[in-house]
């Protein structure tokens, strides 16, 4: 079974987390999926500035009775923004992937119908709690990518207009008069800026 975070602990519990991870993933040769292909759709939502790299962490197999509760992805560098989980077109029934991140709460069901021609996905912020319910039938095989910033800057015009939104919403920073600054940040909790800051 594959183990989960606790805390700053690792532990297995099917109750849990109940999953049968592929020995061997991180030698794995994916063919037919680049996460290339969708980085550019994935940055647009949850990197401003930078471009993301994709690396893949697990490849996991959801059995009858394979199930993760709730919960959020564990992080283990500074620069891990999320995740990317790929369904691969493989029939089951259950095992729909929720995600909740708050504000609304969405279901993906990638049993049926399977398209041999598709590949199925979905993007998130590593603070957002997810769950995977439990399979009742087949099997429900997913890539996971631990999504990491890069220090290459995003240069498009989608980036470039809204880090110009940024910029003219940050310089009226410079007339307040009362600090500290808190700025609410739609992807994670709220970001202080203490007086004197040149943030």
């Amino acid at each position: 079974l594959a183990p989960f975070g606790d805390g700053f602990t690792t532990r297995v519990d099917p109750a849990v987390r109940n999953v049968q991870r592929v020995i061997g993933r991180h030698a794995i040769t994916v063919a037919g999926f680049d996460p290339a292909a969708v980085l550019p759709a994935i940055e647009a939502r949850l990197s401003s500035s930078v471009h993301l790299s994709a690396r893949l962490t697990d490849v996991l197999v959801y059995t009858a009775g394979g199930k993760f509760v709730r919960h959020r992805d564990t992080p283990y560098t500074r620069d891990l923004v999320g995740t990317l989980v790929v369904g691969l077109p493989i029939a089951h029934t259950g095992g729909a992937f929720v995600v909740d991140d708050g504000s609304e709460k969405r279901s993906y069901d990638w049993g049926a119908p399977i398209d041999a021609h598709t590949v199925r996905w979905a993007a998130l912020f590593s603070d957002v709690d997810h769950e995977v319910s439990e399979v009742a039938t087949g099997a429900r095989v997913t890539l996971v990518y631990a999504l990491h910033r890069t220090d290459q800057p995003r240069s498009d015009a989608k980036a470039k207009a809204r880090q110009a939104l940024v910029t003219k919403a940050a310089s009226a920073l410079a007339r307040q008069a009362q600090w500290p600054v808190m700025i609410p940040c739609a992807s994670c909790a709220w970001h202080v800026l203490p007086p004197g800051s040149r943030q």
